[in-house]
């Protein structure tokens, strides 16, 4: 039986000095049918070459330019849903991490449950000198629908993982009218489809890594 294929979308600008290291950890995982979509937003430094050297050596990577005049992280990660050919879709920020068993855990996780249209995954933060902080950042909510609704946020954009068919029936893709927090307003809209199916694995090994900036300049996009 072929294994789904999971479609990774990041969005990117100026990450050169980043962007390796999250194409890397995509690169090692224990699950092999995955394919990245890079979307650059315009970047000025030496990120599309950064990139570029990848997709010549793993065609399981592909780049996009932003297309259109309007530009942002919902842009680029609209363009991603557009041309994304996997069953499931992950959300992740160009200086962010998987750890090796991500995909594994998401994916036996999701087959498992084939009902759900998302699952939300643990992740802990790491910090600019590699430090990884024992501290879980999905947090467990009576009502998550009611937590976001009061701007209390319980989970990460790349801690759930999704069915593509979910996201492009009932919710499109990202407003790419919201300069900020767009995934918030993206997940009260999933919350809220009627009916919708998913599953918040508070016990799950956490399986990414949010990365924490004190240089404030690398913050340029989420």
């Amino acid at each position: 039986m072929e294994q789904p294929l999971v479609s990774i979308i990041i969005p990117c600008l100026n990450r050169e000095k980043l962007i390796r290291e999250t194409l890397d950890s995509i690169i090692a995982q224990t699950y092999f049918n995955w394919e990245v979509l890079v979307i650059d937003d315009g970047s000025t430094d030496n990120t599309l070459n950064v990139v570029a050297n990848y997709t010549e050596t793993d065609n399981r990577i592909r780049l996009y330019k932003r297309n259109i005049q309007l530009k942002g992280a919902s842009v680029c990660r609209n363009i991603g849903i557009e041309n994304a050919r996997g069953n499931y879709a992950i959300f992740l920020d160009s200086d962010d991490l998987l750890l090796p068993f991500c995909l594994e855990q998401r994916v036996f996780y999701m087959s498992s449950h084939p009902e759900l249209d998302f699952g939300v995954f643990q992740m802990l933060s790491f910090d600019s000198n590699g430090i990884i902080k024992d501290s879980n950042l999905l947090k467990e909510k009576e009502n998550y629908l009611y937590a976001y609704l009061r701007h209390d946020l319980p989970w990460a954009i790349t801690c759930p993982i999704w069915k593509v068919s979910f996201i492009r029936k009932y919710l499109i893709g990202y407003n790419d009218k919201y300069p900020r927090l767009q995934d918030p307003e993206f997940n009260t809209r999933a919350l809220l489809v009627e009916g919708s199916k998913f599953q918040v694995l508070l016990k799950a090994d956490a399986d990414c890594l949010y990365r924490t900036h004190t240089d404030k300049s690398f913050n340029t996009q989420a």
